[in-house]
């Protein structure tokens, strides 16, 4: 990158001062002192880095203008950036960068044209002033080394030996002879207990064949105590199982002893367990009434040895042992049957409660006809997980439903948004991007050509004032060369010798003094004649050489001067034909080509807006319609799980109205009508029972009572009402 111009509005002492091409290579700006040489140069510096921050080096306006200007910045690839820099608020200055192909853009671009140099850098190696070049001659050679020395190696501020001497530190950080502490000696430390372990590894290398010998039969005997202790885990569950199971296999074979000496039924009754546990406890009551009876009988023996004898009670021995047998019996029912007749009481109140709870419309009929079986259970469990799934499914089905339509409206909102701002935007005469390009690069040639004919004109015209000049000297020595020629001066070194010979051999007699001095005048003539003579040859062989050399350059010119003209006809006609693509039908020069850079710029950033707002808007739009078909999609689903709902529901109603049962009852309601009708059967069954056994207690009593009444008048006795059979003999 290179200066190729710079303006200056207003800096120290210059105002509206500009500098165009500037030439690459080295240029030169002298002048005398106070001139503004170091101003030239604060003010570079200040618009590549910005404004100084003392009073005394921001270079306020002396002349008027504005405080600031610009440089024209000239890349390798050819490139022109303008870079602007302003007086703000802030102290270093507003700065903008104009690139070759867009608009200006603030100084985030500054870095990458500058090749990242920071100020330091820039003013240590590229743009330091005579002050900082006398501040280098203050220091000693050494200091002045270390200084150069840091410059070329990009340490600004800091000289090589304050380098040397930080290194050395770091360097007695990081390790010294006999430390412990510096980091390379604790990694030496290391290195050496690590080798220490490596070769006690090594060492115990011998013994790994042996070792791993060992451990692979330990891992044989581990794997067969192991297959040995699950055999043995398997037996002792196999003998804990054997032993849980002992009392009952035993309760299985005496049942089996028992089965093989008990009848075989051929109608088993529908409550034949029932039954049995009923009969069983009537054995284990009627044992109890023979344990009784037989003390009983041993009492009455004893007392009996104590009674007088009646001969009619004697004839009736019969019947009284006979009555005695079913005295026991009697007992224990007129004993018994005020409760059980309580319990019948207590047991029909709590049916009627429990029916009541059911609901109205339960009998004994309903209750016993109703069906409670574990298949029951299970259908209203699957009715009720049915119905349960169908509302969740119902459920989900409407939060997706609700969020889709969420989501349709969010995008079309959007979508209408997209489109106002689309909408809002004019439609570009050139919707092509590609085009538009295509033309912006063009026109960047078409400048380049132009800026490239300019630098060609300039470069012909001085081609031609050199050969004007050129050809002037050579008409200006060939001028001289002639008239040296006509001048001869070589028969004069030739007569005048001859001629004062000839005068002084006529004159030596009559006056010898002067035939010698005519004779020594000849001769000087004749000598200074052939010196000039010389002289004028070799000024005639100078002018002659110079006169070939000017040719030679004046016809080295005209090729160049021709090669000049034949590359500004190539200009020419690139101009013409990028400015046909371009359809341009006027002179461009560098203002106007400008200008239609800019305008192409303009409308290539108006057909990207357009373009980028068009996609958003239809981007926008798709997203639209796919969230409708989403919300179709919801709706659909969510339809189809209503009706499975409502065929769940239904199904429900049905059995409930075949059950007899409220149509408003839920599922776990029905179950628990299921658990109240098995209580109220449970009591029921107690209700039958009782009802049963108070009924045979009362035959008991009654047949009881007769007996005693019938025996009483044969002994000649009368058993009238309130007397107790039982004390009655």
């Amino acid at each position: 990158m290179r200066i190729k111009a710079l303006q200056i509005d207003g800096f120290g002492l210059f105002c509206d001062q500009r500098v165009d091409d500037i030439p690459p290579g080295l240029s030169v700006f002298f002048g005398d002192n106070e001139a503004g040489k170091s101003t030239l140069l604060a003010f570079i510096r200040a618009i590549l880095f910005g404004f100084a921050s003392g009073k005394a080096n921001r270079y306020e306006p002396l002349r008027g203008g504005s405080h600031g200007g610009s440089l024209v910045l000239l890349t390798d690839a050819g490139e022109e950036y303008i870079v602007r820099r302003s007086a703000s608020r802030r102290k270093a200055g507003e700065v903008s960068i104009t690139p070759p192909d867009g608009p200006a853009v603030g100084e985030e671009l500054m870095p990458s044209l500058l090749g990242f140099a920071t100020r330091d850098l820039f003013e240590s190696i590229f743009a330091f002033s005579l002050t900082e070049l006398q501040e280098l001659s203050k220091l000693t050679s050494e200091k002045v080394k270390g200084v150069i020395y840091s410059a070329g190696m990009g340490s600004v501020g800091r000289s090589l030996p304050s380098l040397y001497s930080e290194l050395d530190k770091r360097m007695g950080e990081i390790y010294t002879k006999k430390g412990r502490k510096p980091e390379i000696n604790t990694i030496l430390k290391q290195l050496n207990d690590l080798g220490s372990q490596l070769r006690k590894i090594e060492d115990a290398y011998g013994k790994y064949d042996e070792l791993k010998e060992r451990f692979d039969q330990s891992e044989a005997e581990i794997e067969r105590l192991e297959q040995e202790k699950r055999n043995l885990s398997l037996r002792l569950k196999v003998l804990e199982r054997s032993l849980t199971a002992w009392d009952t296999w035993s309760d299985l074979e005496s049942a089996r002893s028992e089965l093989e000496n008990v009848p075989a039924v051929e109608r088993f009754p529908d409550d034949g367990l029932a039954e049995l546990r009923r009969l069983q406890q009537n054995l284990q009551v009627a044992r109890s009434d023979w344990e009784e009876s037989v003390q009983k009988q041993k009492r009455q023996k004893e007392e009996l040895k104590q009674i007088d004898v009646d001969e009619r009670v004697l004839a009736q021995a019969s019947a009284i042992r006979r009555l005695q047998r079913g005295r026991d019996l009697y007992d224990r029912a007129v004993r018994d049957l005020p409760a059980r007749e309580q319990e019948y009481k207590d047991s029909t109140e709590r049916l009627e409660d429990k029916l009541s709870e059911l609901g109205p419309g339960w009998d004994r009929e309903k209750l016993l006809s109703f069906d409670v079986s574990v298949g029951r259970r299970e259908f209203i469990r699957g009715l009720q997980a049915k119905l349960e799934d169908a509302r969740q499914k119902e459920s989900e089905a409407s939060s997706a439903l609700s969020f889709a339509e969420r989501a349709a409206e969010t995008a079309s909102r959007k979508a209408d948004e997209v489109r106002g701002v689309f909408e809002a935007i004019p439609e570009p005469s050139e919707k092509d991007e590609e085009r538009i390009l295509a033309r912006n690069e063009r026109l960047k040639e078409i400048e380049r050509l132009l800026h490239e004919r300019s630098r060609r004109v300039g470069v012909l015209e001085n081609l031609r004032a050199r050969e004007a000049d050129l050809e002037t000297q050579a008409r200006l020595w060939q001028a001289g060369s002639g008239q040296q020629r006509r001048t001869s001066l070589r028969w004069v070194s030739y007569f005048a010798p001859l001629a004062g010979v000839v005068v002084a051999a006529g004159t030596f007699v009559e006056s010898p003094v002067l035939s010698i001095i005519v004779l020594v005048f000849g001769l000087v003539l004749g000598y200074v004649a052939f010196r000039l003579w010389r002289e004028q040859k070799a000024a005639r062989l100078g002018m002659k050489e110079q006169i070939e050399q000017i040719e030679s350059r004046v016809s080295e010119i005209k090729q160049e001067r021709e090669a000049t003209v034949r590359e500004l006809e190539r200009i020419e006609d690139g101009i013409r034909k990028n400015r046909s693509l371009v359809g341009i039908e006027y002179e461009l020069d560098d203002s106007n080509v400008q200008q239609e850079i800019a305008r192409t710029g303009s409308a290539l950033e108006e057909c990207r807006r357009w373009r980028k707002a068009r996609s958003d808007w239809e981007d926008a739009a798709k997203a639209a319609d796919g969230a409708k078909r989403q919300v179709d999609v919801e709706s659909k689903k969510h339809d189809d799980a209503l009706k499975v709902l409502d065929a769940a529901r239904a199904e429900w109603r049905e059995w409930l109205a075949k059950a007899g049962l409220p149509e408003s009852l839920s599922h776990s309601g029905a179950l628990e009508v299921l658990s109240g009708v098995d209580t109220c059967r449970t009591i029921d069954d107690e209700v039958q029972k009782l009802s049963s056994r108070i009924e045979l207690m009362s035959s008991v009593v009654r047949k009881y009572a007769d007996d005693v009444g019938e025996i009483a008048r044969a002994c000649g006795r009368q058993l009238r009402d309130g007397d107790d059979p039982g004390v009655f003999l």
